[in-house]
């Protein structure tokens, strides 16, 4: 009969490859703001960490854990932004620019629809 449970290269391999998906989107958040970016920069250190630690570097585990509760907090900040953005019509807490220009001129700007002759 088959085993159910992982082994431990099992767990590490998903963890690379949540790290990978992490490293994806964290170009893409540097285009929306610095919170937006901070969090992301602090996840993808957050998997690298634990990428090690799994991986023959135990003793980063307390650190990670430290840049993942930061993490945490750097998100709980966004949604408490965005909350009070709705329920106040308005952003109030501050979100920063992006750290990557949002709209570079190399990217084409979507054209309006031609109305048909």
């Amino acid at each position: 009969m088959a085993s159910n449970t992982l082994s431990h290269a099992d767990v590490g391999f998903f963890l690379v490859v949540w790290t990978l998906y992490t490293a994806m989107m964290w170009v893409a958040a540097m285009r929306i703001h610095a919170a937006m970016a901070s969090t992301f920069t602090l996840l993808l250190l957050g998997f690298v960490g634990l990428d090690l630690a799994h991986f023959g570097y135990p003793a980063l585990t307390k650190p990670t854990a430290v840049i993942l509760i930061l993490c945490a907090l750097n998100a709980w900040y966004m949604m408490a932004a965005a909350i009070y953005a709705q329920v106040f019509g308005k952003q109030v807490l501050p979100l920063g620019k992006p750290w990557i220009n949002p709209a570079p001129e190399w990217v084409s700007q979507p054209q309006p629809a031609r109305k048909a002759a």
